[in-house]
Order: structure tokens, then sequence, then C-alpha cells
């Protein structure tokens, strides 16, 4: 902000050196004595302007620079600052004014031009924001600011195509211009171009090793790479830099989970839980939480404080709806896809009357065009992909479909988008499937569950109001294929005999509790081997390291590579007991195992996401699967082992009983789902 001295007081000039020289309060003191001596010498009242500006007193500093234009002659420098200081407290009619003056004095400056569109941008005038940064660029056609700045907008409102070059440009224009690239990195993030975008976060990091945001940017596309050590190390450099990050501790956190590294796990738990409760931002996604968390409460608080970062979107303006002869549904889905919510999805759109609901689907998750998106865009009403549009696009183009509600099936998982949500581009919005708790969030009405999810009296812990739906909450596809050919066990890596115990979660599901409740539960079977999912490399090897500390041979943990879910599920044949995670039970995986006729011994706590496997057993017509302590879970999984015509009974009751369980009765799940859409729309 500083400019040559005019001034020939040799004083001023002395208190500009010091100014420059970054001795702010010596100059001020300097700057003080001269407006004492010589009340009408503007310069210097402008300069203690900017002094007190530069050290965030804004309050203070705004009085000096009008009172330097108020003595001195029209000067479009002091009108700049007087700007920049009205914007930083948020006067913007002031900030537009002060800009306005500038190019009364100074018509082509594209300086100024930029900064009234910054200021449009901030009073929501993005049409003019748009005019004023092209009359910029009219004037200056390599103006990295204005480039930037229009492509920010452009991207905003989902107009990838025309923001890439404008960032291109700028970033070619100004190399060091770190603020373009990142723009540049994120529109090839939401074209799903990872490997791009990575290349591009990573060049910002050798211009600036200690970039925070790039650092956290780029750890969390190595996490959706499952490149997790290189993700780790990039969240600890954003710690560095930001100890009080509580996105990258976040991160840092889930990384950890992913990785079963459970060194020092207990300080991490309460580590995390102590900074989501201090934070005063919006902290990090409760779904790092949920594999560890017992406390529905403290589920809800961190949830609410996650959801604070929404806080300034403003809702769409009403819009006129014409009266649907049927009612409208609306679905939100990263997982139109091959995806454990897809394949518990399949049935859906099928199955809903097409007589009294238009269904519609809209896609936020990667494009493709594999046989289950096929078979949701032949069977829903209307097939909208929303991946490409930002989120404000994105909520206008779900309200111009006039939808009655619009059900998310994310939550805050990995690809949702929330922000679409809150524009609240539905009069009437419900969570449901995806995520297995509150979001805390004032745009959604309405939480779908059952009466064993969310017991009677525990409405309190969830921000939604509460619609429980007959039977389990969860549906489930009847149609789905299992491969006929069934690997052997060899094959699957397996001894030829033994009892198998297997889990086939994800790795951030297993908890060192649980984990050492497994081991004591496979020494006590002579024989017996723990089939796991092979999530990442880390997560193995910490977990083989964590069996040998616990006296089991590490060899007693198989691993399974992941597969297509046809192959996957004929994996289940050659399962005698799965054995849950806690406190974040099985869901998908859950229903892959009692489908298959597989046993699921499960552990019910207090949480949502502790209670989804009681709910599927209950449903699946086992209740007597679901324990209440973690003896009891160990007493019944062990007693299920030794006895090899319990646990085959129940085997030939559960695969008897998809055609009869609640569970597996999609049309009458989907009956149900109609009648609770009736209910909330009366």
């Amino acid at each position: 902000m500083l400019v040559p001295v005019t001034d020939s007081s040799p004083s001023l000039k002395i208190a500009m050196t010091l100014h420059q020289a970054g001795k702010r309060a010596e100059a001020e003191q300097m700057y003080r004595q001269l407006v004492a001596e010589n009340p009408r010498l503007a310069e210097a009242w402008h300069l203690l302007g900017v002094s007190l500006h530069q050290r965030g007193e804004h309050a203070q500093a705004r009085p000096m620079i009008e009172q330097a234009l108020a003595i001195g002659p029209p000067s479009p420098i002091y009108w700049t600052h007087l700007g920049i200081v009205c914007r930083a407290l948020h006067d913007l009619p002031a900030a537009e004014h002060a800009y306005r003056q500038v190019l009364a004095l100074t018509p082509g400056s594209v300086e100024a031009l930029n900064n009234l569109g910054n200021v449009y941008c901030d009073l929501g005038r993005l049409a003019e924001a748009k005019e004023t940064y092209r009359r910029a660029l009219t004037l200056r056609p390599d103006f990295h600011l204005a480039l930037n700045n229009l492509g920010k907008i452009l991207q905003d409102e989902g107009d990838l195509q025309a923001a890439l070059p404008l960032f291109e440009r700028a970033t070619t224009v100004k190399p060091e211009y770190l603020s373009a690239w990142t723009n540049l990195a994120n529109n090839l993030l939401q074209r799903g171009q990872l490997d791009q975008a990575e290349q591009v976060f990573r060049g910002i990091l050798t211009r600036d090793p200690n970039n925070v945001g790039a650092a956290f940017n780029l750890g969390n596309l190595l996490q959706q790479k499952l490149q997790l050590d290189d993700a780790y190390a990039l969240y600890q450099i954003a710690l560095a830099g930001k100890p009080d990050y509580p996105l990258a501790l976040g991160g840092a956190y889930f990384v950890r989970q992913q990785m079963a590294c459970w060194d020092d796990a207990a300080s991490w738990d309460q580590g995390v839980r102590d900074a989501q409760s201090a934070s005063r931002e919006a902290s990090f996604s409760p779904y790092f939480l949920l594999a560890t968390n017992l406390d529905p409460s403290f589920e809800r608080r961190a949830a609410e404080q996650f959801a604070r970062r929404f806080q300034s979107i403003q809702p769409l303006p009403a819009a006129p709806r014409p009266k649907n002869p049927r009612r409208r549904i609306g679905y939100l889905s990263a997982d139109f896809r091959e995806h454990s919510m897809g394949y518990l999805m399949g049935e859906l759109f099928e199955q809903h009357d097409p007589e009294r609901f238009e269904t519609l689907a809209f896609s936020i998750g990667p494009q493709g065009d594999s046989p289950l998106r096929q078979r949701f865009r032949g069977s829903c009403s209307a097939f909208v992909d929303l991946v490409l549009l930002a989120p404000e696009a994105a909520a206008r183009r779900i309200q111009n479909e006039h939808l009655d509600l619009l059900v998310d099936l994310n939550g805050y998982t990995s690809l949702a988008r929330p922000q679409i949500l809150a524009y609240r581009p539905a009069p009437v919005q419900i969570q449901w499937l995806g995520y297995p708790g509150t979001m805390g969030a004032s745009f959604i009405d309405h939480l779908f569950a059952d009466d064993v999810l969310i017991p009677a009296g525990d409405e309190g812990h969830y921000a939604e109001k509460v619609v429980r739906l007959p039977g389990c909450y969860q549906i489930n596809d009847r149609q789905r294929h299992t491969d006929p050919q069934t690997p052997t066990r060899a094959e699957c890596g397996l001894p030829a005999t033994g009892v198998v115990f297997a889990n086939f979660n994800q790795s951030f599901k297993i908890q060192p509790a649980m984990f050492a409740a497994w081991m004591r539960i496979v020494q006590r079977i002579p024989g017996s081997v723990l089939w796991l999912l092979e999530s990442n490399p880390w997560a193995r090897e910490n977990l083989r390291t964590s069996a040998r500390a616990a006296g089991v041979d590490p060899a007693r943990l198989v691993f399974a590579p992941p597969l297509p879910n046809a192959q996957h599920l004929a994996r289940y044949r050659h399962v005698d007991l799965v054995l849950d995670t806690f406190p974040y039970t099985s869901h998908s995986s859950g229903s892959d195992a009692l489908w298959m006729g597989c046993p699921l011994v499960t552990l019910v706590g207090d949480t949502f996401a502790s209670r989804v496997a009681g709910s599927l057993v209950t449903h699946a017509g086992v209740p007597e699967l679901a324990t209440k302590s973690l003896e009891a879970f160990e007493t019944l999984a062990v007693r299920l082992a030794e006895n090899d015509s319990a646990r085959q009974q129940m085997q030939a009751r559960l695969v008897s009983g998809r055609a009869t369980s609640t569970l597996f009765d999609t049309p009458r799940f989907v009956r149900g789902l109609e009648a609770a859409y009736e209910a909330i729309l009366s």
C-alpha cells in the first residue's frame, strides 16, 4: 500500500523510511507528531492510516485516511486505500463509493476496476462484477488479477469450461501468482482430473513449500488416491503452518484410522475431541469421528459445528411452483454407480409407483457408463448429472425441476456436497441412508431411521425431525448378482480347514478395543483365521503387528483384495461367521453378509452408526446376533464358532429368510418410503 512520498518534509521522509523497514510503532509516533505540528499535512494523515490498517486497526485507520482526503487535493491513492480499509471493515457501500472516486479521477485504472469488481462480488452483484472485470481486461487483456477473479466467478457458477483458460492465462502472465494456480487446481479437481490437479498443487508447494492451503488440498487429493503416507505428511505441513487448523487435524486423524495406526491412539482421540469442542470456527467433518465416538450428544454438537461453514449461504429465492400431478421426488447422490450405496439402491427407482411418483436422480459423483449406472438411468423419471456444476448452479438446476422434496443420500461422506442443500433447492429436504448420524444443519428437515436405530426418547440427539420407517431403514436390492463361480479356499489364501471369521469393512472402522476382542476370539478357536479386506498396505502391516502384539500369529490374518461386487459376494461362501466393527458397525457390508447367509455378530451402542448392524440383524430375523456388551459379543462369537450345528441352523434361517424377512422385502420397503413421503407432504 505504501507509495513514494511527494511532500518535501524531511521528517516525513524519515517516518516513511521507518515504515518501509517495518518499524511501524516508531513511524506512527512520528506521523502523529507531524500532524500535531501541522494538521494540514495530508500525507502524514494518510500514511498513519495505512500503518494502522496494516496491523489490523481498520476502524482507527479509516478516519485518518478520510482526514487526508478532506484536507488534501483529490488523490486516487487516498481513495484506493480508503476503499481497502472500508472493505476490511465490511462497509461495502463506502468501499464502492471510494473505488468509483478512483475511476472518476483515473478512468483507465484497471486496478480500480478490479477492486470495484471485488466489492460487487462481496455484495453478491455478480453480473456487475463480471462486467467490471471484463472492462479491466478490455483495457489490459493480460491483467492477472481480473483474469483470476472473473474465472473464479465463472467457476463458482459452474462454467468450468469458460473459467479454465482464464486461470491458465493468469498463471502464464504471472507464474508467481499462487491464487490463480489454486483456482486452476480446483477447476481440475471438479473435472475429476486428479493427476493434473496434483501436478498443480505440487507446483504451488515447489514455489511456496509452507503453503498451508496447497498442502491441505493436496493431502485431501492424495487421501482420495489412497497415497496415505504422503497425505499424512502434507496434513502435518499444513498443521505446522497453522497449528489451530481443525480441517488439517481432522484429515490427519482420518488417515491414521485408515492406516490402522494406533500408536498414541488415546491421545489422538482426545486431541481431536478437544479440538472439535474448542474450535471457534467450523471444524472438521464429523464423519471422521464416527468410528471412535460413543456419545450421540457429542456427535450432534460436532455436526452442528461443522454445519456452520454453510451458514453464510443464502437460500435461493422462492420460485413459482406448478402443481404437480404426481409427487416429484429428487434423490441427490454421488453413488449412482458401482459403489456400496449404489448396490443397496439398485431397485429403488424400479419399485416406486410411477402413477403416483416421479423420481429424479441428481448425480454429483464420478461419471461413467457402468451397467449399474445404466440401470439407474433407465429406471428413474429423469437422470441429471450435476458433477461439473458449482453448488449454487447445481442448486438452481434442481430448483428448476419443481420438486416436492429432495432426499440427500450422502450426508457428510467423502463426495458429499451439502453446500447444494444449503441453497434450499427444494421446499422439503431429507437425509437418508448414506450418512449414519445427524447433519446438524438447519437446511435438513427430516432424518429417516427406524425403531432400532433411534429408540423412542433419543430424538434429542438429532437436529432433524426423526421419521421412522417401518422395518429397517436400509433398502436392499434383491436383484444383486453373485458370481456362480466360487474361488477355492486356496485361491483366497485361506487354509484348507478351520473356522473362517471375516470382516470386510474399510480399515478405518477397525478400532483397537474391538480388534483386541477379535484376537481373543481367534485365540480361543484353534485353527481359525480372520479374513479382512485389504484396504491399503499400511493397515495390513499395522494390523499384523497388532496381532503379533496380542499373541496371535500374523499369518492367521488373511487379506482379501478388492474385487467386483459379484465376485466379492461369492467369497462369502467360505465365511463361517462375520465379526462386526464397533462403534461404526457394518452397513452395506452387513447386508452383503446376511444376504449370503453369513451370521453377523454385532455390538449395539448408543450412536446411530453403532446401531445400524443391530437393525440389520433384527430385520433379517436373527435379533439374537445383536449383543449389548463386549463380553457378550465374544461369548456369542465363540459359542457359534464352536457349535457347527447352531451356526449352520442360523445360516439356513438367513438363506430361507431372504424371501420373507423385512430386510430384503424391497417392494414393502418402498411402499413404506412412499407413505413416509406422503405423511411429510400432507
